[in-house]
């Protein structure tokens, strides 16, 4: 081993461990006569020998007994400071290991038995006669007698201004709960657990109605809000390098290397209850091809018993069986598990790969990502009727979402979809409004679900997404469950759900590999240019591209320019078209789009779309030369 191979001295001197310790000591003590350097660099050497682990005490003697000898050191005192610099290490190391809680506010005795009411009982000084008058609950140990089950309020940096919502920590878990379940929640404790074999007069019924009666003031939001944890709430989350799964029987720890079943008395805080998945999780070994030069053998890998899993071999289906692609869509899937935000966040759009004027659907797309609501907290939001102008479109969202699916927005009328309206929604956060609680920004991976493909025009915005087609192997004839002979997810056994969740961790150590790997269109172009122009328009531009390859023309009749500069195009590339000759053209062709009121400038805006999308121009150049409109698809030599 080099050292050049370590990422420390002390790195180097662990891994070397045996002679390496008394090299270093020769190294830095040999010829150092200054007492002030030499005291120093006994205290670097002190901590390399404390860094050697706990069942290495005979070789730390035997190096503490050497150094001493050879350096003319005082043996006591370099072996106190070694022993010092050891409970330092300890005390790093306990620092690491260590695993914060959520702590329950204590409760000063018996829940069943706390007296957080007293009974109102006057008595008659002459006869000694008792008469009951009510009951006084001290809302303050009302509050603490909550606050012991693990109710709190609760608020993070996500909610708006004076915003909070109310949790209940149990155990690993956080629940969020609304004033309604504490109210059901107490009304259960005071009539199936709370003692009340103490009390002359007061028992269950008596309790609960003056629970009743004070409605308002024992049950209202203010009181709740006075449930306050003595520490923030901590909530285990995703890292940079790593990724958790919550499995009935702990968590799983997913990084780049591989990943590994932990237990929960090893993990920090808690997490959502909607992000408990309720199966046990077991690590399989997913059973891969290797190719001769030691690579992963896709092809080779999905063969008819389905060694994968369903899961992955649905996903190897809609990926069109090509590499490629499902290197790509198991990169996507690995980035919506990843519940991490501080990277450059993109929205992953599912689109179908037919190039057709009909939105044909059935391919997958809903399946997809409601299997991956099986692993995420997920909230699938209906596209027809998602509103951009309507303040509460995220209503469905809550605290523990993880996953946002859009699912097949509208493209037309008045809740058309317009992408780069939710630029800010992917990058920073939307905004959760719902009835009759506060407002709280929450942040989560989302896709979007269209039959028809998005125009995705400009840099900013091709810079926030993603967009992955999904092959037509599946159809309305062919569904998934006919497929496989059986509905996905509902139907699976335990074998099944251990392929499922093992196939998921590996699409998650794939995106820490590789990234978000971007994937091999099928006809993504085709249909862009399709979906925002019209069948007709692209058959007469096809037509004009042809005929100046042909014919050095793009129409018989067409008006060249009449001057000696000019020179016979000999394709459609590089050539100044006139925009007014071309509409003009094409609305003698098709006079249904002059009825319907169709522009010069919608009909410019097509040109450009034909330019980007058809023809793959590297620049759209336009002018004005006098009273006439010129375009140029230009390609570049190279």
């Amino acid at each position: 081993m080099l050292y050049s191979d370590c990422a420390s001295l002390n790195d180097y001197i662990i891994r070397s461990q045996v002679d390496a310790v008394l090299w270093k000591a020769e190294l830095l003590l040999a010829k150092e006569e200054n007492p002030i350097v030499r005291n120093d660099r006994v205290a670097d050497i002190a901590r390399t020998i404390a860094l050697l682990p706990a069942d290495k005490k005979v070789v730390k003697d035997d190096y503490i007994r050497k150094i001493s000898t050879d350096y003319k050191l005082n043996r006591k005192t370099f072996e106190s400071i070694v022993s010092d610099h050891t409970v330092i290490e300890r005390k790093k190391s306990d620092i690491v290991k260590a695993v914060r809680k959520n702590q329950v506010a204590e409760l000063k005795g018996d829940p069943k038995t706390f007296p957080f009411f007293t009974e109102l009982i006057t008595i008659n000084q002459k006869t000694d006669e008792k008469t009951f008058k009510g009951i006084k609950i001290d809302k303050v140990r009302f509050v603490q007698l909550l606050g012991s089950f693990g109710f709190t309020r609760y608020a993070s940096e996500q909610d708006l201004k004076d915003g909070y919502t109310f949790i209940r920590v149990t155990d690993n878990v956080l629940s969020e709960v609304t004033v309604e379940e504490i109210k059901d929640f107490v009304e259960d404790f005071t009539r199936k657990q709370y003692d009340f074999t103490k009390c002359e007069y007061v028992d269950a019924y008596i309790m609960l109605n003056e629970y009743y009666d004070k409605m308002k003031t024992i049950f209202s939001k203010d009181l709740f809000a006075r449930m306050r944890s003595e520490a923030p709430i901590i909530i285990n989350r995703d890292t940079a390098n790593e990724c958790f799964l919550y499995y009935q029987n702990g968590f799983v720890r997913i990084t780049k290397e591989g990943h590994e079943l932990i237990n929960f008395d090893k993990m920090d805080g808690s997490v959502w209850q909607k992000q408990m998945l309720n199966r046990k999780f077991e690590k399989i070994e997913l059973q891969l091809v290797a190719d001769e030069a030691g690579n992963v053998d896709f092809e080779n890998s999905f063969t008819t018993d389905r060694p994968l899993g369903i899961f992955a071999d649905f996903v190897w289906r809609i990926c069109g069986q090509k590499q490629q692609r499902f290197l790509s869509l198991c990169t996507i899937i690995g980035y919506l598990v990843h519940d991490y935000y501080h990277y450059k966040l993109k929205c992953v759009e599912l689109t179908d790969s037919t190039v057709s004027e009909k939105s044909e659907g059935r391919t997958g797309k809903t399946l997809l990502m409601q299997l991956l609501g099986k692993v995420r907290s997920y909230c699938e939001i209906p596209g027809k009727t998602f509103n951009l102008d309507d303040e509460k479109k995220y209503q469905l969202a809550d605290r523990s979402t993880q996953v946002l699916h859009i699912n097949d927005v509208n493209h037309k009328g008045r809740t058309r979809f317009e992408f780069e309206f939710l630029f800010n929604d992917i990058t920073e956060g939307y905004t959760v409004r719902k009835m009759f609680q506060s407002p709280f920004i929450q942040r989560s991976k989302m896709v979007i679900s269209t039959n028809k493909s998005l125009q995705i025009d400009g840099a900013s915005s091709r810079d926030r997404i993603i967009e992955f087609e999904m092959s037509n192997f599946f159809s309305e004839q062919r569904s998934p469950g006919k497929y496989y002979g059986h509905w996905l997810a509902k139907d699976w056994d335990d074998p099944e759900w251990l392929k499922f969740d093992n196939f998921v961790c590996y699409c998650v150590q794939a995106f820490f590999s590789n990234g978000l790997i971007e994937p091999e269109t099928i006809n993504l172009q085709a249909r862009k240019l399709l979906d925002g122009t019209s069948r007709e328009f692209v058959d007469f531009m096809n037509d004009v591209r042809d005929e100046m390859l042909t014919n050095k023309t793009p129409w018989e009749g067409y008006t060249m320019p009449n001057t000696i500069e000019f020179v016979r195009p000999q394709s459609i590339y590089n050539f100044e078209l006139d925009k007014k000759q071309l509409f003009d053209r094409f609305i003698v062709l098709y006079p249904d789009y002059k009825a319907n009121h169709f522009t010069q400038k919608r009909f410019t805006d097509w040109l450009r779309k034909y330019g980007t999308l058809a023809l793959g121009c590297s620049e759209i150049a336009e002018r004005r030369s006098n009273t006439t409109f010129y375009i140029m698809f230009k390609k570049s030599e190279s």
